[in-house]
């Protein structure tokens, strides 16, 4: 069977007889010296293209390898013609097909294999941001999930210096078990989606909501300017939960418990402030007086 590693390993067979022929008939016909110097040129690069080829054959590409064999073929002939008329025999238009053919398949072959790469370029580039997607955000609602959250609090806080104030909030849901039970839990996913969808709503660029856990909500409010300011977005946020939310054809009333902390004052730790602003949140839950701040 005639494979590319078969014709590499035949043609670099005969270079190395072909040298040893060419080295020791100088000796004895002194007319094959007046083309030596042109045929050790025409040689190496027969060499370099055969070195080319052995190393390419690892792509596992065949068009590419038998393309580069037929070159190499026909220029051996081609450098065997200047020692040996082979016109009468061979003749140098079948040399030039030979190497015209195999530049023909070697170029089809690199476009295979070009096309190839771009495809392992973009598998990987889909791997990584599925990874990326898989790591940062939650796969339900499409928020960024608890971990991208505390790394972003973690480089907030150890970046203190840029004295920017900021506040935790968390949400709780209330109903969200009895709605969950009554309608099954593909409502309830439904349900939490759209609780996504009007968080995300209100925010602003500079804010981040993400998905804490179950029916648990947390956001990021970046940059306020003051008590009011950060009053005013929490009354907004409780203000969201108002009307209801209607999945396929079900309107379901949901209701929010709500809890805050502010940076620096409540804390410099991300965790530290992530549990006070829930320490509120269960404080509102029970006395079921709106949104409660974090009072040390």
């Amino acid at each position: 069977m005639f494979t590319a590693y078969w014709w590499v390993m035949n043609i670099r067979c005969f270079l190395l007889l072909y040298f040893v022929v060419i080295t020791s008939s100088i000796s004895y016909f002194p007319a094959i010296e007046i083309a030596y110097n042109e045929l050790v040129t025409e040689s190496i690069y027969l060499l370099t293209c055969l070195v080319t080829l052995y190393y390419i054959r690892i792509l596992n590409t065949a068009a590419i390898n038998f393309g580069w064999a037929i070159f190499c073929l026909g220029l051996t002939l081609d450098v065997c013609d200047e020692v040996v008329d082979y016109s009468e025999l061979i003749g140098r238009t079948t040399e030039d097909w030979l190497m015209m053919i195999g530049i023909t398949t070697f170029a089809f072959g690199f476009r295979r294999m070009a096309s190839q790469l771009q495809e392992m370029v973009i598998d990987e580039q889909n791997k990584s941001e599925q990874l990326e997607c898989l790591v940062n955000f939650d796969q339900l609602t499409g928020l960024y999930n608890r971990s991208h959250l505390l790394q972003v609090l973690n480089t907030k806080c150890f970046a203190a210096s840029n004295n920017k104030n900021f506040s935790i909030i968390f949400i709780d849901l209330d109903k969200f078990k009895l709605a969950n039970d009554k309608y099954g839990h593909d409502i309830g996913d439904m349900l939490l989606q759209a609780v996504a969808k009007r968080l995300s709503a209100i925010i602003r660029e500079q804010d981040i909501v993400a998905r804490w856990g179950g029916d648990e909500f947390v956001i990021l409010y970046n940059d306020y300017t003051g008590n009011k300011d950060i009053e005013s977005f929490v009354s907004r946020v409780s203000r969201t939960f108002n009307g209801l939310f209607n999945v396929k054809e079900h309107h379901i009333a949901l209701g929010s418990s709500i809890g805050y902390s502010v940076f620096p004052k409540d804390s410099l730790i991300p965790e530290e402030l992530i549990q006070k602003a829930d320490m509120a949140m269960y404080q509102s839950k029970q006395d079921k007086a709106g949104p409660v701040r974090f009072n040390s």
